[in-house]
């Protein structure tokens, strides 16, 4: 499952792409880029950088957490 990095207009670094089964890593990278949009819409660095892209980056954070969580939980 190929798992996309939503994109921002704000000049914000993206993650890097995850790996197939996102690591620990992939879910550390992940909630600081939603940390880091969330701080600097809550600051108004950038007019640009709307509530969506901020939800959008949550979002993807979820998306990597779960898909690591998910093949640990799985029955063997």
């Amino acid at each position: 499952m190929s798992i996309q990095v939503p994109v921002n207009d704000s000049g914000f670094a993206l993650p890097a792409e995850p790996q197939q089964h996102p690591t620990l890593e992939d879910v550390g990278r992940a909630h600081m880029y939603g940390d880091t949009l969330q701080v600097a819409h809550a600051l108004q660095d950038d007019s640009a950088l709307t509530l969506q892209k901020v939800g959008e980056a949550k979002v993807y954070a979820h998306i990597i957490t779960s898909a690591h969580a998910g093949e640990d939980a799985a029955p063997p």
